[in-house]
C-alpha cells in the first residue's frame, strides 16, 4: 500500500535530518535509553532513511520503543568483550539494542584495523541492527573497506523432544 502515496510538497513536510536525529534520540530517552546509546541509535535510523531504505529507518522508532518498553532489550545495555585477540573479538550486546552493539563493535573493529591492518567483530546476544550498510560505511571515514552481515539463529523447543 505504501508504493502508492505519491507525496508532493502539498501533502508531505520536510524534516531536516538533524531535527529528525533530535527527535529519535528523545524519544529513546524517554524510554530510559541512555544519551549516548539514544544519539546512536537515532544517528543509525536517520542514516537509513535518508539513503531512502525506509524499511530500515526512523519508522522503525516505535517497535524499538515498544521492545524496550517491555523489556524484550535490555536497557540501558552494556556492550562486552567476551574473548579477543589482537585482530578479532567476539562481544556480547546484553541483549540490548542492536543498534547500539553493532555501532560499538564497528568503532572495535576499526581500533583494530587501525593497528594491526585488519579487525573482525562478532556479537552475539542482541537484535536488529537496522541498515547493515550503516556500520560498513563506518569504516569510509578512517579510509578503510569495511563489511558487516547479520545471521539470525532461531532455536525450536521442538528440537528438544
Amino acid at each position: 500500500m505504501a508504493h502508492k502515496v505519491k507525496l508532493n510538497e502539498s501533502n508531505s513536510t520536510r524534516v531536516s535530518a538533524e531535527d529528525l536525529h533530535r527527535q529519535l534520540s528523545m524519544i529513546f530517552q524517554a524510554v530510559e535509553t541512555p544519551e549516548n546509546h539514544a544519539d546512536i541509535a537515532a544517528k543509525v535510523l536517520v542514516s537509513a532513511s535518508v539513503r531512502g531504505v525506509d524499511t530500515h529507518g526512523v519508522s522503525q522508532v516505535i517497535g524499538y520503543s515498544e521492545a524496550i518498553e517491555s523489556g524484550f532489550f535490555t536497557v540501558p545495555q552494556e556492550t562486552t568483550v567476551i574473548t579477543e585477540s589482537e585482530t578479532t573479538a567476539l562481544l556480547s550486546a546484553g541483549n540490548g539494542i542492536g543498534l547500539v552493539s553493532a555501532y560499538e563493535g564497528m568503532e572495535i573493529a576499526i581500533r583494530k584495523a587501525q593497528e594491526y591492518g585488519l579487525g573482525m567483530v562478532s556479537i552475539r546476544d542482541g537484535h536488529h541492527v537496522g541498515m547493515v550498510a550503516y556500520y560498513a560505511m563506518m569504516a569510509l571515514e578512517h579510509d578503510m573497506i569495511g563489511m558487516s552481515m547479520t545471521c539470525l539463529l532461531y532455536t525450536s523447543d521442538a528440537a528438544d523432544d
